[in-house]
């Protein structure tokens, strides 16, 4: 890829997961960057990142969190590759991370702008603020006002080209997210019209207008290949009317180039300390793995994968697993590898003994013992999960180093299940008894459910 700064008007592409794109794809902004040099315009893209979110590493499984400590910051993925065939001298340079808001770039444009100076700032942002109730419609809006702004202290001359947001597929439960994605867009114009002046101009993208994801999307929201032409194309058209960059946008082509998706290689099933474990070679581009494993001839079932390696979970000594994996994008999968079979040697941990849960005001205190199994020395941490019935949703779970362990904020006078499970670097063992208490009913005990219900 190109080095920032080689002559041209420089652009800065911001954008989030669907502008960044992962390991294996072309990405709009190769497409963009790809008709501009066709168009014969001299550009120069800008930003601290050049490349796409790198594929999961394989990793043996982790102990949870301990409870209420901190999450360790995070580090952008930005070390992936694109499609083999991209050119070499392609300007990749860009800022957009996946999960990106536009609440959090607002914040930070001034010094990248400042950091990585441009004259045009390509905007697809705000899908995730209202996808993921960061903000409303209108809250969004406030938060591109904010970015427009703070871009500007960097440059006061400064040119914008902001997309409006496209609507992804329909989802169950999210009957809000068509209604607040129209209400943004519609806001988008008006407020560019007042944000926009001589010195300044700002132009929309009507990237909703072009951007179908029911067929330009892998899973309903991030383009596939289509999706990237189209995508670029709506900027296309936007540079070319408004800014006079071109001479005609971007057209889709009549074949779109198809993605590479081979089965996996080298895929082995063994006995582990887990109980079993397969890998497997990384398959370049793919977008995860789709696992499937059988015990002791029962029937299968499937896992997601996000990296090449699966570790079975509470798996007994001397159960036969069968399994076998293919790659996934979207709804494209490979073909199966062989099926393999192994059986389990786990070296896991018995529950912890003696576990008494007591009530308090706003939460429960946990007492255990260490149990005294051939692979209780090794035990790293304990899990505690605990679930309120009367609402739905998951369990909720914290790790904890010793007894006793205190977990509040929880609701008073709701009823929880309590259980516990022991960790050692093999994995997690067998879950304890499930206990429930009432939250509340200070200093008392809670009682052991029947494991038949």
């Amino acid at each position: 890829m190109s080095s920032e700064n080689t002559g041209g008007m420089r652009l800065m592409i911001v954008g989030d997961s669907m502008t960044q794109g992962g390991s294996g794809d072309w990405t709009w902004r190769y497409r963009l960057w790809k008709w501009l040099k066709d168009e014969q315009v001299n550009v120069t893209f800008t930003g601290p990142y050049i490349g796409t979110q790198q594929a999961d590493e394989p990793s043996p499984p982790r102990p949870p969190p301990l409870y209420k400590s901190e999450d360790p910051p995070s580090s952008v993925r930005a070390d992936g590759g694109y499609a083999k065939d991209v050119d070499e001298d392609f300007d990749s340079h860009h800022y957009s991370t996946w999960g990106r808001q536009c609440a959090q770039s607002r914040d930070v444009i001034e010094e990248i702008v400042s950091g990585h100076p441009t004259d045009l700032l390509l905007v697809m942002l705000g899908f995730n603020d209202i996808g993921w109730f960061v903000s409303d419609a209108k809250g969004t809006l406030e938060s591109m006002t904010i970015l427009v702004h703070n871009a500007r202290k960097a440059n006061p001359r400064l040119k914008f080209a902001i997309a409006n947001i496209p609507q992804r597929t329909y989802m169950d439960g999210r009957e809000d997210l068509p209604r607040s994605t129209k209400e943004y867009n519609e806001l988008l114009v008006t407020a560019i019209t007042k944000w926009t002046t001589k010195e300044s101009p700002i132009h929309l993208v009507k990237l909703a207008e072009e951007y179908v994801a029911s067929e330009g999307s892998y899973d309903g929201l991030h383009p596939n290949a289509l999706g990237e032409y189209q995508i670029a194309r709506a900027f296309s058209i936007t540079l070319v009317d408004d800014f006079k960059l071109g001479l005609k946008p971007l057209a889709v082509p009549e074949h779109i180039p198809t993605r590479p998706l081979p089965s996996p290689s080298h895929f082995e099933l063994v006995s582990s300390p887990a109980g079993v474990t397969a890998t497997w070679d990384t398959v370049y581009g793919t977008y995860g793995y789709e696992f499937r494993s059988s015990v002791d001839d029962g029937e299968f079932s499937t896992d997601d994968c996000h990296a090449n390696r699966w570790d079975s979970h509470w798996a007994h000594d001397g159960q036969v697993y069968r399994a076998q994996v293919r790659s996934r994008y979207g709804e494209r999968k490979s073909k199966w590898t062989p099926v393999l079979s192994a059986m389990a040697r786990p070296q896991l941990a018995a529950p912890p003994e003696n576990v008494k849960v007591i009530s308090v005001a706003k939460g429960v205190i946990v007492s255990w013992d260490r149990p005294h199994d051939e692979n209780s020395a090794h035990i790293i941490q304990y899990t505690i999960f605990w679930k309120d019935k009367e609402s739905s949703g998951f369990p909720a779970l914290g790790g904890f180093k010793h007894s006793p362990a205190h977990i509040d904020e929880l609701e008073h006078g709701h009823r929880y299940d309590i259980w516990m499970a022991t960790w050692t670097i093999a994995g997690e063992g067998m879950f304890g008894p499930m206990q429930e208490v009432t939250v509340g009913h200070d200093g008392s005990l809670a009682e052991e459910e029947d494991a038949s219900e």
